[in-house]
């Protein structure tokens, strides 16, 4: 379908009046135009309405039929809808419905066309838990136009058409309307019994006399009276969702003695959402919301009033824990208070045991990568320096040699350390606010923003260029000369032996950079946990990268066993290119899918990678000369360059198995770390929503797979997900398609969300994680009874021994609660 978008199309319809059909422009360019109404503006939650879309072609002009009545060669009339708001659907099973089409005989062939104007409809489905408010659907229609001698181009029009919902799943309260007020209003709160650790909606019903009306909630000018709700002291049990606010009906504009205010006129819905805390006790509970309002009509105003009214819910039995862990389970003492007051849990997971595994795996990265940089040609230089400094102090008796070179250590050490500290502290905090914005977290940002990411892609091809030899990165001079003089001419043989390991660690910059880049990753996540694991990793890397030199400073005649300078260290450097090369193609893809351009696709990207290493693997055999280095015939090369070639080889199998295992390019054969590795590398496989829809998912449509639950009386399932989530591809492609919990789905409805998608309903979906439960990190998994919404088991990460477990305790406490 072309994406060609007729801006007539796209303003028709949003002011259509019930019932009315919709009106729709035909443009000369493609003699044909479409308009959308709906059979009803404003609705009940819980009730249906028809979209209604007109299609009109010009006189002497057709458009062909929908593709279930159409011949195979001609272009079907098509209707899209691709923004429903969260709890809008399509009605399960409904398909677009018009008039009868006409026969037509086009070149000897008949074929099924409209002409003229044609309406046609399809039934949505408003969920029962749906907020009040205005919500916009929009969608469009493509069709190609024709007559008896020729055809314009295909063409789409888009739509948009606004709904008003009124009201809230539960049946409205009687409101009794004041005779000298001309307004009343009553409470109820939905549902009337709730969970612990649920959320429960407050909702005032307000109602006017006729040709009465309420001003709306925003003070305007100096003569309105703003409607005002007020709600005291919650009772234990209850509380306030931090940022959530009172939400209404959209009010009307009202011509008020030449003054355009805006207003509330018939039956209105104000709601609140509160939550049900998770150590309340069983019991009834009462709120007392309490409404001011003043009642006017076009020429005259009753006095201000107002009326108290009062809702009951009453709070179900917690059970061992109201988040779904065990008995023989207890909250974390990890377990913190959010923002919002609710009890955020650490996952089930042994937490300690994952947390050293972490910290372990970071250990050994920081001292590989020390180990790799004591190589790297730009640490050479500054040997000779550190030899001679530290020969001149050991004629100093009075100088202690330890006490000088652990000075220098520190140096060292301390640079690394206070470059992790000053990027953490600037980022420490910023994840709080980013939480309440579009993203859970700064370390989202980074993974998925395309700009950042196009920025740090091509900072990591210059890096390559550069140790390939086509040009030289330079810390600033100026810096290193003003460290060194200052270790120099200092008094103080520690503070000078201290500035000499300054500037080594300056001097090593472009060496060190690729790990170090690493490292400071975590402090930039801008959490205390960040900053602690880049702190963490930075003092290892500084301690073990300073380990030699601080030998050598102790010992300066060891400078003859180090091994000479030379062409091996070239070697070291372009192999280091190559593998920078590798993460700028991980760093390019985001943007790429981010934008659509659908170039760096993942069977694309894994062929890159195939790419660079077979370019690595050529230059360590002798194929390949870059450089300034030893320039070895092929295969006649050193033990070094074959145990890297092996290694090198080793890695590319997973991706080339990958690469040869279509539509998914997964070989699900693969160890599960080589999985979660591999999906942090790549974009999601395409066709993965197709996929997961044939598996029996239910993909961005909450409501419909609530419904479905319902029908079918099983336990939902509520996969929170992301395309930039490594850790959500490698629990799809390792732990779903185990059979323990394969069976376990069967008694379940699947449905999976995408939080990081730029969609709207993909932002309510991550605001919905967050309110609900409290953090939106990715993947988090909520096990739902579909009756009230109620939370029967809820977990998040990579969770391979949890998840089954967790499927579990839902299924046997959805079984219990039937049972009962």
């Amino acid at each position: 379908m072309l994406s060609v978008m007729l801006a007539w199309g796209a303003s028709l319809g949003t002011s259509a009046l019930a019932v009315e059909d919709p009106e729709a422009s035909v443009s000369p360019m493609h003699r044909w135009g479409a308009g959308a109404a709906l059979s009803e503006t404003s609705v009940a939650a819980g009730s249906s309405v028809r979209l209604r879309v007109a299609v009109k072609t010009a006189p002497m002009w057709h458009v062909y039929a929908l593709q279930q009545d159409a011949g195979e060669d001609t272009y079907y009339t098509r209707f899209e809808l691709d923004d429903l708001p969260t709890g809008v659907s399509v009605r399960e099973g409904a398909r677009w419905s018009g008039p009868d089409p006409k026969p037509y005989v086009s070149f000897g062939e008949e074929i099924k066309v409209y002409s003229g104007s044609s309406i046609f409809e399809i039934p949505l489905t408003v969920s029962d838990r749906i907020a009040p408010g205005t919500y916009s659907i929009g969608g469009s229609v493509g069709a190609m136009a024709c007559d008896a001698s020729t055809c314009m181009p295909p063409a789409t029009v888009a739509f948009q058409v606004s709904l008003e919902v009124i009201g809230g799943g539960a049946p409205a309260p009687k409101v009794r309307v004041a005779p000298d007020l001309q307004w009343g209003a009553a409470a109820t709160l939905v549902p009337s019994e709730a969970a612990p650790g649920s959320t429960v909606k407050l909702q005032v019903h307000a109602k006017t006399a006729p040709k009465w009306h309420l001003y709306s909630l925003k003070k305007e000018g100096d003569s309105t009276y703003p409607t005002r709700l007020e709600l005291g002291e919650l009772p234990q049990g209850l509380e306030f969702i931090e940022g959530a606010d009172w939400n209404g009906p959209k009010p009307k504009d009202f011509d008020s003695f030449g003054d355009m205010v805006k207003v509330y006129e018939g039956e209105i819905v104000f709601e609140l959402p509160l939550r049900v805390s998770k150590d309340a006790a069983a019991g009834e509970r009462s709120v007392s919301p309490e409404i001011h309002g003043l009642a006017c009509t076009d020429t005259t105003c009753m006095r201000p009033g107002s009326v108290k009214t009062k809702a009951t819910l009453t709070i179900a039995a917690a059970e061992a824990e109201s988040s779904g862990a065990s008995e023989s389970e207890s909250v974390s003492p990890d377990a913190t208070d959010d923002a919002s007051g609710a009890i955020v849990s650490t996952p089930s997971e042994p937490t300690s045991s994952n947390n050293a595994k972490g910290l372990l795996g970071l250990a050994l990265f920081a001292l590989g990568g020390a180990v790799v940089s004591w190589v790297m040609p730009c640490v050479y230089p500054m040997i000779p320096i550190t030899i001679s400094f530290f020969g001149k102090m050991a004629e100093d008796k009075r100088a202690g040699r330890v006490a000088i070179a652990t000075s220098y250590g520190l140096g060292i050490t301390g640079t690394f350390l206070l470059t992790g500290l000053i990027v953490g502290l600037l980022s420490l905090g910023v994840a709080d606010v980013a939480e309440r914005s579009e993203y859970a977290q700064l370390g989202n940002v980074i993974a998925t923003n395309p700009w950042l990411n196009l920025v740090i892609g091509l900072l990591f091809i210059g890096f390559a260029l550069s140790m390939f030899g086509l040009f030289e990165i330079k810390v600033p001079s100026w810096l290193i000369t003003k460290t060194d003089s200052a270790g120099r001419s200092s008094k103080s043989a520690h503070l000078g032996s201290f500035m000499l390991g300054v500037t080594f660690a300056l001097a090593s910059f472009t060496c060190t950079v690729p790990v170090v880049g690493f490292l400071l990753g975590n402090a930039a996540s801008g959490t205390a946990d960040g900053l602690f694991r880049s702190l963490y990793g930075m003092l290892i890397y500084g301690a073990a990268f300073a380990a030699p030199f601080v030998a050598l400073s102790l010992f300066p005649g060891a400078l003859s066993n180090l091994p000479k300078a030379g062409g091996w260290m070239e070697t070291v450097k372009v192999g280091f290119g190559f593998l920078e090369l590798g993460v700028a193609i991980k760093f390019l893809w985001v943007p790429d899918m981010d934008w659509g351009v659908g170039v760096l696709t993942r069977p694309v990207v894994l062929a890159l990678f195939l790419v660079v290493g077979a370019a690595t693997l050529a230059f360590f055999l002798g194929f390949l000369n870059i450089g300034h280095g030893n320039r070895p015939k092929p295969f006649r090369v050193g033990v070094g360059r074959w145990a890297t070639s092996l290694l090198t080889v080793l890695i590319l199998a997973p991706v080339a198995l990958s690469l040869a295992t279509p539509p998914t390019y997964h070989y699900p054969k693969l160890p599960e770390w080589v999985t979660t590795g591999l999906e942090a590398l790549i974009p999601p496989a395409p066709g993965e929503d197709d996929l997961a829809r044939a598996e029996g998912w239910f993909i961005d449509d909450y409501q419909n797979a609530l419904a479905a639950a319902r029908d079918a009386d099983k336990p939902l399932l509520i996969d929170f997900t992301g395309d930039y989530c490594a850790n959500c591809r490698a629990m799809e492609r390792t732990v779903f398609k185990r059979d323990d919990v394969k069976e376990q789905f069967e008694e379940m409805v699947l449905t999976r969300l995408y939080t990081d998608r730029p969609k709207e309903k993909n932002k309510e979906f991550y605001q919905m994680q967050l309110e609900r439960y409290g953090l939106a990190s990715l993947p988090y998994y909520v096990i739902l009874d579909p009756k009230d919404e109620s939370t029967l088991a809820e977990a998040g990460g990579y969770i391979p021994n949890r998840f089954p477990e967790m499927l579990g305790e839902a299924l046997a406490k959805f079984e219990t609660g039937r049972t009962q």
